[in-house]
């Protein structure tokens, strides 16, 4: 509570020292300087198992030890992607007078979030989006409660007796399919396509039958979005937690195992000559320094995410002088995404 209070007042020690600037009833520019913000995808899975009625025989008739032994529901984390998204750091507000005979020649272009994005250009036209093509994920099927089984099995009268022609009726399957592709038959499809029915309507009834011994896996793909802004280095703090039966939960839940992040802040600093100049009376656009950030990520005996990034919110406001733009139209392109000058004329 002590820290967000400290925060807000300098955020609002901020926005008057900046508003200051403007008298009352005068026109002015407010732009913002980036900020940004880290946002980890967690890309994890559900896993069900279903056991089969059969699995006991699994050995006997098929010659399998892979067969689910029991009912199980687990998760497992595929992978973690980290992302960036900008936003405008309000703490670091700017004015700039529009009556200032300085700034006669000085066009600025602000984005929609309200950072300076060019002076004296025309705005960089936004890429054309690419459609990106997503790998196609079969949805899980749910397995039938009927068993695919003939009059003859379900009148067996015992479990084992059922198991026994249930997988003869497999190896059936499978004879007739090998004779099929053999060419060994009497009546032997039309033409490829019916060939290709016959195969399928084959396999699928083998799989049925095949998972009343091995039983069945279904898996379910999940997402789960943490996004925070990081002000100051972090060290060993649990972003969150997996639990092997509950998935992500949050960082506080014991259940999980904990999934660290650690983050050095490498921090922009005036030099001396900066420091004596750092807020001229005559400046109105100031260009950010922008710092950077190691940032790890580690769980589970692994490292998920190992990246070094620009943070636009490390850096320094540095003041462009007054005099580029009151004689000359000097020319300015600026990285929104950090705050830094891209290209001057």
């Amino acid at each position: 509570m002590k820290r967000t209070l400290t925060y807000l007042l300098l955020l609002l020690t901020a926005v008057s020292t900046a508003f200051s600037q403007v008298k009352e009833g005068e026109s002015a520019l407010v732009y913002y300087m980036p900020l940004r913000q880290l946002v980890f995808e967690i890309d994890y899975e559900q896993v069900t198992l279903s056991r089969g009625i059969f699995y006991q025989y699994s050995e006997r008739y098929l010659g399998s030890k892979d067969a689910v032994l029991q009912d199980e529901v687990f998760y497992r984390i595929n992978s973690v992607n980290l992302r960036t998204r900008t936003l405008a750091d309000t703490s670091r507000v700017y004015t700039m007078p529009l009556n200032q005979k300085t700034l006669a020649n000085c066009a600025v272009v602000l984005n929609e979030k309200g950072i300076i994005e060019c002076v004296n250009l025309e705005k960089t036209p936004a890429p054309k989006s690419k459609s990106v093509t997503q790998p196609k994920r079969t949805p899980s099927k749910e397995q039938s409660s009927v068993m695919p089984l003939l009059e003859e099995q379900m009148l067996s009268g015992s479990i084992s007796k059922m198991a026994e022609t249930t997988a003869k009726q497999i190896y059936t399957i499978r004879e007739n399919r090998l004779n099929l592709l053999a060419g060994d038959v009497e009546h032997a499809p039309a033409d490829g396509t019916a060939m290709q029915l016959v195969l399928q309507e084959m396999n699928k009834q083998e799989a049925a039958l095949t998972a009343l011994f091995m039983g069945s896996r279904r898996t379910k793909h999940l997402t789960k979005t943490i996004a925070l802004i990081p002000y100051a280095g972090i060290t060993d703090s649990v972003l969150f937690r997996f639990s092997k039966h509950e998935g992500v939960v949050d960082s506080d839940d014991l259940s999980g195992e904990p999934y660290t992040l650690n983050l050095t802040a490498h921090l922009k600093q005036y030099s001396s000559s900066q420091e004596a100049d750092k807020q001229p009376a005559a400046s109105y656009i100031y260009q950010n320094i922008p710092g950077s950030a190691d940032i790890t990520l580690t769980g589970g005996n692994r490292t998920l995410v190992e990246k070094t990034l620009p943070v636009p919110q490390f850096g320094i406001a540095t003041p462009l002088a007054a005099d580029l733009f009151a004689k000359r139209a000097t020319q300015l392109r600026f990285d929104t995404m950090t705050g830094a000058i891209l290209e001057i004329k």
